[in-house]
């Protein structure tokens, strides 16, 4: 565990007191810091400026109510809470894609719309961004049988017998 330094200390307490020059130094010193590690977790950037706003939000609101003990550096704190943020971010979508699933005809649709939406990725530097998010629309016994078939090298009969 890293011990916080005097002037983390102080930029706390500064917040705590609600001033808002430290607050934005405070988000100035850690914005880029989360954002590479929400790029890192391949959120979509339309979606990262939410949640490190969401995290900031809940950084200050813990500092403001003196929740934040101090058991870690600032960085690894606010690293934490994006943690969290970025796991309910995956349920919240994965839940959203197992209800489109749930009706017959999106059962139907999503694979060959997916199919038909898988870019070149000779012409698109992000293709495999994009293909492991097409992927993930589709139905899990879809993603089964082409990941068998492609990473295993099973037959279509093996798929169907198992």
């Amino acid at each position: 565990m890293e011990p916080l330094s005097p002037g983390d200390r102080a930029l706390i307490a500064q917040i705590a007191a609600g001033d808002q020059r430290a607050a934005d130094s405070f988000d100035a010193r850690f914005r880029p810091q989360l954002l590479r590690f929400a790029q890192g977790r391949r959120i979509p950037i339309q979606d990262q400026k939410d949640l490190i706003q969401e995290v900031l939000l809940a950084a200050f609101q813990e500092i403001r109510k003196d929740n934040f003990q101090g058991k870690s550096s600032l960085g690894t704190w606010l690293v934490g809470i994006l943690s969290h943020k970025i796991a309910d971010y995956w349920e919240r979508n994965r839940r959203e894609g197992d209800r489109m699933d749930r009706t017959e005809d999106s059962r139907l649709a999503a694979p060959q719309s997916a199919i038909d939406r898988i870019p070149d990725p000779a012409s698109h530097p992000d293709a495999a961004l994009e293909i492991r998010d097409i992927l993930a629309t589709l139905p899990k016994e879809h993603r089964v049988a082409l990941l068998l078939s492609i990473t295993e090298g099973w037959t279509t009969d093996e798929i169907a017998a198992a």
